[in-house]
This record gives structure tokens, C-alpha cells and sequence, in this order.
């Protein structure tokens, strides 16, 4: 199994996940569903564009380190220019 397919079967999971939080109501569930839908919307994201690369390329991504959460921004500023 390639990881296109690996990240669709992980939305699966994360579709159950993101419903029993929308369900459940303790502090921050909203919250969690949020994230949980981002990283579904993120892994649908990877998912059609990993798919459409040329067999073999290799997708190089670079982050400088940083301790404010700044390399997720790194990563989706290097992914758009491609």
C-alpha cells in the first residue's frame, strides 16, 4: 500500500474521531474536532498531490527549527511554490 493510500484510509479513521468529538461535550471537544478535521483536510491535501507525482521523484520538504510552530508554516510556503 503506497502513502496516497495510506493517507485515505487514515481519513476513515479520522472521520470517526472528529464525530465522536463533535458528540462528546467536554472542554476544548470543539476544539479537538477542529484539528481532527484540519488534519483530515491537510492528509486529502497530500493525498491528491503525492498521487499525482512522477513515479520516483522524491518530494524534499526543508524546515528551520523553531519553537512557536513556525515550521508548519515553513512546509506550506515551500509546498505552494512547487
Amino acid at each position: 500500500m503506497n502513502l496516497p493510500n495510506k493517507l485515505t484510509t487514515s481519513r476513515v479513521a479520522l472521520s470517526f474521531v472528529f464525530i465522536y468529538l463533535l458528540w462528546a461535550r467536554f472542554p476544548g471537544s470543539m476544539f479537538a474536532a477542529w484539528l481532527v478535521f484540519a488534519a483530515a483536510v491537510a492528509s486529502d491535501f497530500l493525498d491528491g498531490w503525492l498521487s499525482e507525482l512522477p513515479r520516483g521523484r522524491r518530494v524534499r520538504v526543508w524546515s528551520a527549527a523553531s519553537s512557536s510552530g513556525e515550521e508548519v508554516w515553513t512546509i506550506a510556503m515551500t509546498l505552494a511554490e512547487r
